[in-house]
Protein backbone atom coordinates (compact mmCIF):
# COMPACT_ATOMS: atom_id res chain seq x y z
CA UNK A 1 0.00 0.00 0.00
CA UNK A 2 1.15 3.42 0.18
CA UNK A 3 1.65 4.09 3.19
CA UNK A 4 4.13 1.34 3.51
CA UNK A 5 6.26 2.29 -0.05
CA UNK A 6 6.51 5.46 1.74
CA UNK A 7 7.61 3.72 4.91
CA UNK A 8 10.74 2.84 2.73
CA UNK A 9 12.21 5.91 2.48
CA UNK A 10 13.17 5.67 5.94
CA UNK A 11 13.37 2.18 6.53
CA UNK A 12 16.26 1.76 4.08
CA UNK A 13 19.82 3.37 5.32
CA UNK A 14 22.54 3.84 3.03
CA UNK A 15 26.07 3.73 4.25
CA UNK A 16 29.05 4.33 2.87
CA UNK A 17 32.78 3.68 4.08
CA UNK A 18 36.14 4.65 2.11
CA UNK A 19 39.46 3.11 2.74
CA UNK A 20 39.09 0.50 4.00
CA UNK A 21 38.64 2.32 7.40
CA UNK A 22 35.35 1.97 8.87
CA UNK A 23 34.51 5.64 8.56
CA UNK A 24 37.59 7.15 6.07
CA UNK A 25 38.40 8.66 8.62
CA UNK A 26 40.13 6.11 11.06
CA UNK A 27 36.81 6.34 12.97
CA UNK A 28 34.55 3.92 14.39
CA UNK A 29 31.40 4.23 12.01
CA UNK A 30 30.58 5.17 8.29
CA UNK A 31 31.22 8.10 6.07
CA UNK A 32 27.09 8.19 5.32
CA UNK A 33 24.83 7.06 7.52
CA UNK A 34 21.54 7.76 5.89
CA UNK A 35 17.89 6.85 5.42
CA UNK A 36 17.49 6.34 1.58
CA UNK A 37 13.90 8.73 1.38
CA UNK A 38 16.15 11.64 3.70
CA UNK A 39 19.40 11.54 1.34
CA UNK A 40 17.27 12.04 -1.66
CA UNK A 41 15.36 14.58 -0.21
CA UNK A 42 12.36 12.75 -0.09
CA UNK A 43 12.02 12.94 3.73
CA UNK A 44 8.44 12.32 3.84
CA UNK A 45 6.86 11.65 0.94
CA UNK A 46 8.04 10.62 -2.67
CA UNK A 47 8.66 13.62 -4.32
CA UNK A 48 10.01 14.03 -8.39
CA UNK A 49 13.02 17.13 -8.36
CA UNK A 50 15.89 16.97 -10.34
CA UNK A 51 18.99 18.95 -9.61
CA UNK A 52 22.69 18.93 -11.00
CA UNK A 53 23.49 16.60 -7.62
CA UNK A 54 20.20 14.84 -7.44
CA UNK A 55 17.24 13.61 -9.44
CA UNK A 56 14.14 11.47 -8.35
CA UNK A 57 11.51 10.13 -10.95
CA UNK A 58 8.97 7.40 -9.86
CA UNK A 59 10.63 4.80 -7.74
CA UNK A 60 14.51 6.08 -9.41
CA UNK A 61 16.75 8.00 -6.99
CA UNK A 62 19.93 8.73 -8.67
CA UNK A 63 22.74 10.82 -7.11
CA UNK A 64 25.68 12.54 -8.56
CA UNK A 65 28.13 13.62 -5.79
CA UNK A 66 31.80 13.14 -6.74
CA UNK A 67 33.00 10.67 -4.23
CA UNK A 68 36.60 10.01 -4.52
CA UNK A 69 38.36 7.41 -2.47
CA UNK A 70 41.79 5.97 -2.63
CA UNK A 71 42.03 2.63 -1.91
CA UNK A 72 38.52 0.62 -1.91
CA UNK A 73 34.92 1.92 -1.35
CA UNK A 74 31.98 -0.28 0.56
CA UNK A 75 27.91 0.90 -0.13
CA UNK A 76 25.90 -0.80 2.18
CA UNK A 77 21.91 -0.51 2.09
CA UNK A 78 20.61 -1.63 5.91
CA UNK A 79 16.56 -2.47 6.28
CA UNK A 80 15.99 -1.35 9.47
CA UNK A 81 11.79 -2.09 8.85
CA UNK A 82 10.31 -4.92 9.16
CA UNK A 83 9.10 -5.58 5.36
CA UNK A 84 11.12 -7.46 2.59
CA UNK A 85 12.14 -4.63 -0.14
CA UNK A 86 13.49 -5.65 -3.79
CA UNK A 87 15.72 -2.94 -5.06
CA UNK A 88 18.27 -2.33 -7.56
CA UNK A 89 20.73 -0.46 -7.15
CA UNK A 90 24.15 0.59 -9.50
CA UNK A 91 26.97 2.36 -9.30
CA UNK A 92 28.94 4.06 -11.90
CA UNK A 93 32.88 4.47 -11.41
CA UNK A 94 35.47 6.68 -12.90
CA UNK A 95 38.53 8.03 -12.66
CA UNK A 96 39.20 11.34 -11.25
CA UNK A 97 41.39 13.40 -13.80
CA UNK A 98 42.58 15.20 -10.68
CA UNK A 99 43.89 14.14 -6.87
CA UNK A 100 41.09 12.58 -4.89
CA UNK A 101 42.63 15.23 -1.90
CA UNK A 102 41.30 17.90 -4.24
CA UNK A 103 37.79 16.30 -3.86
CA UNK A 104 38.31 15.16 0.09
CA UNK A 105 36.06 12.29 1.18
CA UNK A 106 32.01 12.55 1.33
CA UNK A 107 29.80 12.85 4.28
CA UNK A 108 26.43 12.96 5.18
CA UNK A 109 24.67 12.48 8.83
CA UNK A 110 21.12 12.11 9.33
CA UNK A 111 20.37 14.01 12.94
CA UNK A 112 16.99 14.07 14.51
CA UNK A 113 15.71 16.48 17.47
CA UNK A 114 12.83 15.75 19.86
CA UNK A 115 10.22 18.81 20.69
CA UNK A 116 12.29 20.85 23.60
CA UNK A 117 10.90 24.16 24.11
CA UNK A 118 13.26 26.84 22.98
CA UNK A 119 16.18 23.98 21.81
CA UNK A 120 18.63 24.48 18.60
CA UNK A 121 18.28 21.87 16.56
CA UNK A 122 22.16 21.59 15.22
CA UNK A 123 21.99 20.72 11.63
CA UNK A 124 26.06 20.28 11.69
CA UNK A 125 28.70 20.01 13.45
CA UNK A 126 31.85 19.27 11.72
CA UNK A 127 35.70 20.58 12.04
CA UNK A 128 38.93 20.43 9.46
CA UNK A 129 39.13 21.47 5.91
CA UNK A 130 36.01 20.92 3.91
CA UNK A 131 33.06 22.14 1.63
CA UNK A 132 29.37 22.52 3.46
CA UNK A 133 26.92 21.52 0.46
CA UNK A 134 23.93 21.88 2.42
CA UNK A 135 21.01 20.29 3.96
CA UNK A 136 17.90 18.57 3.49
CA UNK A 137 15.51 19.65 6.49
CA UNK A 138 12.67 17.82 6.46
CA UNK A 139 10.53 19.12 10.32
CA UNK A 140 6.87 18.10 11.55
CA UNK A 141 5.31 19.52 14.24
CA UNK A 142 3.75 16.93 17.12
CA UNK A 143 0.41 19.05 17.69
CA UNK A 144 -0.95 19.83 13.94
CA UNK A 145 0.55 23.18 14.26
CA UNK A 146 2.95 25.12 12.25
CA UNK A 147 4.47 26.50 15.42
CA UNK A 148 7.54 24.18 14.69
CA UNK A 149 8.28 26.98 12.04
CA UNK A 150 8.55 29.51 14.59
CA UNK A 151 12.50 30.28 15.05
CA UNK A 152 15.52 32.14 13.80
CA UNK A 153 17.34 29.92 11.83
CA UNK A 154 21.66 30.85 13.21
CA UNK A 155 24.89 29.85 11.48
CA UNK A 156 28.05 30.19 13.54
CA UNK A 157 30.96 29.58 11.97
CA UNK A 158 34.92 28.36 12.72
CA UNK A 159 33.67 28.98 16.41
CA UNK A 160 31.80 32.16 16.93
CA UNK A 161 30.46 33.31 19.78
CA UNK A 162 27.79 35.21 18.31
CA UNK A 163 26.15 33.93 15.09
CA UNK A 164 27.30 35.07 11.80
CA UNK A 165 24.37 34.78 10.05
CA UNK A 166 20.46 35.73 11.98
CA UNK A 167 17.55 34.75 9.52
CA UNK A 168 13.72 35.92 10.41
CA UNK A 169 12.73 32.05 10.79
CA UNK A 170 11.47 29.33 8.44
CA UNK A 171 8.33 29.27 6.60
CA UNK A 172 6.00 26.38 5.13
CA UNK A 173 6.32 25.70 1.68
Amino acid sequence: NAAARVAVLRDLRLRFYWDEAPDGRGGGGPSVDVPLGDFFGNGWHRTRHASAAWRVEDWTFAARWPMPFRRSARWTVFNAGSRTVRARFRAVLATLPEAPERFGYFHAEFRRSGPAAGAPHAVVDARGRGHYAGCVLSVTADDDSYWILEGDETIRTDGESRPGWQGTGLAPS
